[in-house]
């Protein structure tokens, strides 16, 4: 579940109005006017400085709102189970009743002078309602980069706001400059998290290839939010290059090279150290930066028109993570079959995702690291399980009875790749085992890699006019690694965790 984007952490918060947040939108600004106007716009400008140019206005907007109710959630906001928060006896760990109400609002304003030339703001307020919410259930102790990181719960504030250019001097090449979404191929590792309260922006600036058979983008940006952690995370940068090759009709390639750094080196609360959350806190360097690339290549397409679909992907990640060398990685591979010779489109399919786990605190990193994806339709809808030293085989089934309404159902089998890693959830928090060295995540001592199975539903109806509903449940049947866990270190006290349940009732309207 995407509960990350209601708390996270320690209390964290951003300074509203001050800080470096509006001097990198004023940067973006200046940068977009210097670069813009000379380039995509000088064919007007030739005309005459005194040429007043046309503008068309569009608006458009959306209003969502979702219930979410859970029954024995197995993660707290510090990123591990409930064993490690203190609480006295198996009542309180197994018999937790959650439940809480988002709202997200956005509206949308395009200028537009021509098709090739146009500026767009998006502005969006998220709340919560009910106190639970506030629990978060998902931790800033995560070890990955992650933008979930509000504290306020409600937040009023601006999601996207860029310029474009499609084609400069009439080539292929377009520029587009601003906060914006970033969204590659089926986001397991760069989207813009529409699950989420919140989304997930980049104040980025992207160069664009577009043509027949290919297309391009070449982007750097900042993170946006930066860590809310007393404004000491401003220098965090994600850049790369995506492309997707079109070879055939029906059939998409793609490949991508990202990249992940982080500059800083401060923490939180000023104790000097700077440290991989598996590994020992060390002292800060000017050789602890973090320089993480992420290699890889999609696969996608439908056979022959036969309604037989197929994707793969596979990525490696290198470099360096704070004092650690990083060899990770990950793969997937998912075949499906549309009867589309029948009225209500049935499908069923298969899927298979492993992503590396680490072994030891040997001074490596093999703990794939899942960048900023778009996590809830990956892994169970549950979002109990991240793309992070898991081992999953997912079956899945669908059928679309009439045009306004589908059914879905899907269920996936989890499995730990590395006894002494963490169970990672969907938005990075850690469940885990502490061992003899008591260090989180790598010195976890599993007694089983067998996590768990999962069991979703979900249901969406389309109404009309843009009005649509959307509910799901989903139980976690959980494994033997799951049996036998201590939740009182004094006695010794053993339980097994419960089976997870969640339900949840979306509505929304878009215009």
């Amino acid at each position: 579940m995407a509960r990350t984007e209601l708390a996270r952490g320690r209390n964290m918060k951003l300074k509203p109005g001050g800080g470096i947040m509006p001097q990198r939108l004023k940067f973006f600004a200046l940068f977009a006017v210097i670069s813009l106007f000379p380039l995509g716009f000088a064919k007007d400008y030739d005309k005459g400085d005194k040429e007043k140019n046309s503008v068309d206005f569009e608006v458009d907007g959306s209003i969502r709102y979702r219930y979410e109710y859970w029954q024995q959630h197995p993660f707290l906001w510090s990123g591990v189970a409930f064993p490690g928060f203190g609480f006295f006896g198996s009542d309180v760990f197994n018999h937790n009743y959650n439940n809480w109400h988002l709202l997200r609002s956005r509206i949308g304003v395009k200028a537009s002078l021509n098709e090739d030339k146009f500026a767009y703001i998006q502005f969006q307020d998220s709340r919560y309602f009910g106190w639970d919410a506030a629990f978060g259930y998902q931790g800033f102790d995560a070890m990955t980069p992650d933008l979930h990181n509000y504290n306020d719960n409600g937040f009023f504030g601006v999601t996207q706001a860029y310029m474009q250019v499609n084609r400069l001097w009439d080539t292929p090449f377009g520029l587009k400059i601003g906060r914006q979404f970033l969204e590659y191929d089926d986001q397991k590792l760069v989207g813009s998290d529409d699950w989420s309260n919140y989304g997930q922006s980049f104040d980025a600036i992207k160069l664009m290839f577009r043509h027949e058979y290919f297309d391009g983008d070449l982007f750097y940006s900042q993170l946006w939010p930066f860590y809310p952690v007393d404004d000491i995370y401003g220098n965090i940068n994600f850049f790369g290059f995506h492309g997707t090759a079109k070879f055939t009709e029906g059939h998409t390639w793609s490949g991508y090279l990202y990249g992940y750094r982080d500059g800083n080196l401060g923490v939180p609360g000023g104790f000097g150290f700077i440290t991989d959350p598996n590994e020992d806190p060390f002292p800060v360097t000017d050789t602890s930066k973090t320089l993480l690339w992420t290699l890889g290549t999609r696969a996608e397409g439908e056979i022959g028109g036969t309604g037989l679909g197929y994707a793969g992907e596979f990525a490696l990640q290198f470099g360096n993570w704070y004092q650690t060398d990083v060899s990770a990685f990950m793969f997937e591979l998912d075949a499906w079959y549309k009867f589309k010779e029948v009225t209500s489109q049935p499908y069923f399919g298969a899927g298979f995702t492993y992503a590396s786990g680490d072994d030891s605190a040997d001074g490596d990193k093999n703990t794939f690291v899942r960048l900023f994806p778009s996590p809830h339709k990956h892994l169970g809808y549950m979002d109990l399980v991240g793309m992070q030293n898991i081992m999953s085989l997912e079956l899945k089934a669908g059928v679309t009875p009439v045009q306004q309404l589908s059914l879905q159902a899907a269920f996936s089998f989890f499995w730990l790749n590395e006894e002494r890693d963490a169970w990672y959830g969907a938005y990075g928090s850690r469940f885990e085992v502490d061992g003899d060295g008591g260090t989180m995540g790598r010195d976890s001592v599993w007694t089983s890699k067998t996590l768990g199975n999962e069991l979703d539903f979900s249901l969406k109806y389309k109404y009309n006019g843009g009005l649509w509903f959307k509910a799901g449940w989903s139980h976690f049947f959980t494994g033997s690694a799951l049996q036998g866990l201590v939740i009182d270190d004094a006695s010794a006290t053993k339980v097994d965790l419960e089976d997870p349940n969640w339900i949840y009732i979306q509505t929304g309207l878009d215009f």
